[in-house]
């Protein structure tokens, strides 16, 4: 439920740090933040930054005529105020940490941003706004609530978005570079937002992978999907061999988590993809999934018919795993 007036009282003499208040000011943030403590506090900052509110000592000064045509109308054009008003190179270390996350280390923002020397204090100043805050035992930072960061975040123009996430991905990669399993997730996400579709695919059939190997089923088939979605957009993202693999993990992922109705019509999607590329393990991998899905499905001529074909393929291969998969 909202706060009452009462609440939102005491939540703006802890947030000042005095023990009384104007009532024009009690008035004001009560009746524009609703009650939510989140945009009580965004007013009273948003306040002080203007001079309309002024602290001196253990008492406030109001302006209320000011407040009450300085405050926008929705909290979504309050964050847009207190950003414009920063200065340009604090406003545009906030955008590159924006484009990075909720949570962003320092070290990455500041090969992000280009500024490898005054990231600290820039880090200082925007945590004096109330706007981050570092997180406790580490030295990490963290937008005060997601939608100040979703606020700076729309605020970009989509080339410099797109620019912002490429040199973040490029740098935990960098990084990263003998653990890339590790950095899956996050490559996948921002590879994603970029033109990138090559990497952005690479990364989303790893993550799947990496969430199929600990039984993370619902991660796994969302991150196959994705990566399925890349291909259909540009299939030069993959080579075939890419296709081939990612296509029989995300089969592998729909049989044991027994979508059998998203399997049969994965394999209709793909399956004269992989009939033009031709005998696979991979390709023999798809078709027992397929084979064991109609089974379920109750189509035993369907699968009967498959199961030759099947057989068939590993026999050319000579693989002993395809032709586990046939026997199986």
């Amino acid at each position: 439920k909202p706060l009452s007036a009462a609440d939102m009282e005491r939540l703006a003499k802890a947030r000042l740090g005095i023990r009384d208040l104007p009532e024009g000011l009690v008035r004001q943030v009560t009746d524009r933040a609703g009650g939510n403590p989140l945009y009580a506090e965004e007013i009273l900052s948003f306040l002080i930054e203007q001079g309309t509110l002024r602290i001196t000592s253990d008492t406030a000064e109001f302006d209320a005529a000011s407040g009450r045509t300085a405050l926008p109308e929705s909290i979504q054009s309050l964050f847009a105020a207190r950003i414009d008003q920063l200065w340009p190179e604090d406003r545009a270390v906030l955008q590159a940490a924006a484009a990075i996350g909720r949570r962003f280390d320092p070290a990455l923002l500041s090969r992000v941003a280009g500024n490898t020397g005054g990231i600290g204090a820039t880090l200082r100043r925007l945590e004096a706004l109330d706007i981050v805050y570092r997180e406790a035992g580490s030295s990490g930072y963290v937008f005060k609530h997601v939608l100040m960061r979703d606020s700076v975040y729309h605020s970009l123009l989509s080339e410099r978005r797109t620019r912002l996430h490429t040199v973040i991905a490029e740098t935990i990669e960098a990084r990263n570079d003998n653990r890339l399993v590790e950095a899956a997730e996050t490559l996948a996400f921002h590879y994603g937002q970029t033109g990138h579709t090559d990497r952005a695919f690479t990364y989303n059939a790893l993550a799947g992978t990496k969430s199929l190997g600990v039984f993370s089923l619902d991660e796994a088939n969302r991150y196959f999907a994705l990566a399925l979605d890349l291909y259909r957009q540009d299939d030069g993202c993959a080579s075939q061999a890419q296709f081939g693999e990612l296509v029989a993990n995300y089969a592998l992922g729909l049989n044991i988590s027994l979508r059998v109705k998203t399997m049969l019509q994965l394999a209709g999607d793909v399956g004269p993809i992989l009939a033009r590329s031709g005998d696979s393990a991979h390709h023999v991998a798809f078709l027992h999934h397929h084979v064991a899905c109609l089974i379920w499905n109750a189509r035993y001529t369907e699968a009967w018919d498959m199961q030759r074909d099947l057989t068939a393929m590993a026999a050319r291969l000579g693989d002993p795993h395809a032709e586990a998969y046939a026997l199986v």
